[in-house]
């Protein structure tokens, strides 16, 4: 298994990973954010290949705020059905934490939603302690 960052042209092949996290989109739409982190600066994201094929991804980004100012945030992590608990997702993690140290950051922060239980227990072995827990509201505009 390689790590390697993710391009455009892997759009396609990241779209059965991100659908079962819950994230169904189409390629062109992924290729595009891709394109756009990219060139934005201050994103990695990141992919696990094996056999030639995506398997994981995570993605890594600077946060700026007024209130939590500058860090670095796990915005995504997924690994693919079949491949999970072989220690792909922490790599995964292991890769963006790199990314945040060579970023100027000294701590990671990644959010979970409230039924993932085993992500939960997963961040914990990592290492991270649970901060805080919040409700997200959105409004379509």
């Amino acid at each position: 298994m390689t790590l390697r960052q993710a391009v455009p042209a892997d759009a396609e092949s990241l779209i059965p990973i991100l659908t079962q996290l819950g994230y169904p989109r189409a390629p062109e739409e992924i290729a595009q954010r891709i394109q756009h982190l990219a060139a934005k600066g201050k994103t990695a994201i990141i992919i696990a290949i094996e056999d030639q094929k995506p398997v994981g991804l995570a993605e890594v980004h600077e946060s700026d705020t007024l209130i939590s100012g500058i860090r670095a945030e796990l915005g995504a992590l997924v690994v693919a059905d079949g491949h999970r608990r072989k220690g792909i997702g922490e790599q995964l993690v292991n890769a963006a934490i790199e990314w945040a140290e060579d970023n100027g950051h000294n701590k990671l922060r990644v959010g979970t939603n409230v039924i993932r239980h085993d992500a939960h227990a997963f961040y914990e072995k990592l290492g991270f302690t649970l901060e805080k827990q919040h409700r997200l509201y959105e409004k379509l505009l």
